[in-house]
């Protein structure tokens, strides 16, 4: 993910939206595909969006998504009480298995 954090390399990286209107959206587009570094689109003097390429849009997703299911995660075992929980030995009685072993064949990971 792209982390770079100079006052410099900032400002080369912002545009206006008069000037990506102006033909500059293709030549911003090549540079944040070939780069991986985001473009800031000011409008009236203020940040409206960022162009990002779309392996640092995925990755952003993949970030998000995963913080979600922390979150999710994170709130079941607040919630959760003790006396609720299956063993493991339950688990595999109930399912009739004695090994591991016994199963290890017939299941499929992806």
């Amino acid at each position: 993910m792209y982390m770079k954090s100079d006052l410099k390399s900032t400002l080369e990286h912002i545009i206006s939206v008069s000037e990506l209107g102006r033909g500059q959206a293709s030549k911003i587009v090549q540079t944040v595909e070939e780069s991986k570094e985001p473009y800031i689109v000011m409008k009236n003097n203020k940040p409206q969006v960022m162009i990002i390429s779309i392996d640092e849009y995925l990755e952003l997703q993949d970030i998000k998504e995963n913080f979600e299911l922390l979150k999710l995660a994170s709130k079941r075992v607040s919630e959760s009480r003790e006396d609720s929980y299956i063993s493991f030995e339950d688990v595999m009685k109930d399912l009739d298995i004695e090994n591991l072993e016994d199963i290890e064949d017939s299941v499929e990971i992806e």
